[in-house]
């Protein structure tokens, strides 16, 4: 609702208007480890991580179920641009028991993320609103 009084209207609006866009991410702020946030799936998929290490490599762990690969990360309007390449997996199944064969047959390469007060959103599609999987930055031990 817009302020009826022309003051309150001139500073709502400046209020509104005069935001600063919010900054779009950038491959160093990818870096680090993400934990899943996904929630009524079994326990090895609640440890679920996804490291994205500064060299350009990446690890995915779920269950028993290692993935590895590189990866390059493009800034895209406020999000980035993951493309992974030559993943491998350790053979084993994934936390919910997916053979690897099945899982990398089926792997998403691509994909936008967006990086918000240390949640990582993951998007099929640029112009996706809602996040197909979200997960939490794990802090670094000091």
């Amino acid at each position: 609702m817009i302020p009826r009084h022309p003051l309150s209207a001139l500073i709502f609006l400046c209020v509104v208007a005069c935001r600063p866009p919010e900054a779009a991410p950038s491959a160093a702020d990818l870096v680090g480890v993400w934990r899943s946030n996904a929630e009524g799936m079994p326990h090895g998929c609640q440890d679920a991580t996804m490291e994205f290490r500064p060299d350009g490599t990446m690890i995915v762990k779920s269950g028993a179920q290692v993935l590895t690969g590189t990866y390059t990360a493009e800034p895209v309007g406020r999000r980035l641009m993951v493309k992974q390449k030559d993943v491998r997996s350790n053979g084993e199944p994934n936390c919910q028991g997916i053979s690897a064969d099945y899982v990398l047959s089926h792997y998403v390469d691509s994909f936008y993320v967006s990086i918000r007060d240390g949640t990582l959103g993951i998007y099929a599609r640029f112009t996706d609103r809602a996040e197909f999987f979200t997960a939490t930055r794990v802090p670094t031990k000091s």
